[in-house]
């Protein structure tokens, strides 16, 4: 876990969701994907019998990330990643951004992105599609609330998300730690 993230103990949209049964504008993901070695070239020599990750530890991974890279492409396919502030919940990923940024252009017309974390060796991979919604006010300030936390913006990132919100949702993972030994592959349910 970042060293930023450690010791926290808050987790105020986890809070709100517990105590309520209401979507709040969010569609959990199924808990456990479908989970299998990845399919690499022969030449690259994964052994047949080569582990996998479970799901749980790749999740904490992404969990606990302050930074993740979004990849995205306009209606001709020309491509764009862009660093993003998020959070993670109940298998989806929530952020907001400006309506006129090139990203979020690209996402209303091309829905389809894929989500990274920064490291290199523990690589989390996640393709996907991304919602635009516009949150109840609880989950807006749970959400804002959240991001204060996790970032210390030590503002009101509730506003962000007020007129509106996106939701990464997962079909297909890709994560590791050492290439050749654990590469795995995850298929979410759509």
């Amino acid at each position: 876990m970042p060293e930023s993230c450690a010791g926290r103990k808050r987790d105020p949209i986890g809070r709100l969701l517990s105590s309520k049964r209401q979507d709040h504008g969010r569609h959990p993901m199924p808990s456990h994907p479908e989970v299998r070695r990845a399919r690499l070239p022969e030449p690259y020599g994964l052994p047949k019998d080569s582990p996998t990750l479970s799901w749980e530890s790749v999740e904490a991974r992404f969990k606990a990330a302050l930074h993740y890279w979004i990849s995205t492409a306009d209606t001709e396919g020309t491509p764009l990643a862009r660093p993003i502030d998020a959070v993670w919940l109940d298998g989806a990923l929530y952020f907001g951004g400006h309506e006129d940024a090139r990203w979020q252009r690209n996402l209303r017309a091309n829905p389809r992105a894929c989500v990274t974390l920064e490291d290199a060796e523990n690589v989390v991979i996640l393709e996907g599609v991304v919602e635009h919604f516009v949150p109840e006010e609880a989950f807006a300030l749970a959400m804002g609330d959240a991001a204060n936390e996790k970032y210390e913006f030590g503002g009101n990132a509730a506003e962000l998300y007020r007129a509106g919100a996106c939701r990464f949702r997962p079909t297909v993972g890709h994560a590791w730690t050492l290439l050749y030994k654990d590469a795995t592959r995850f298929r979410f349910e759509s």
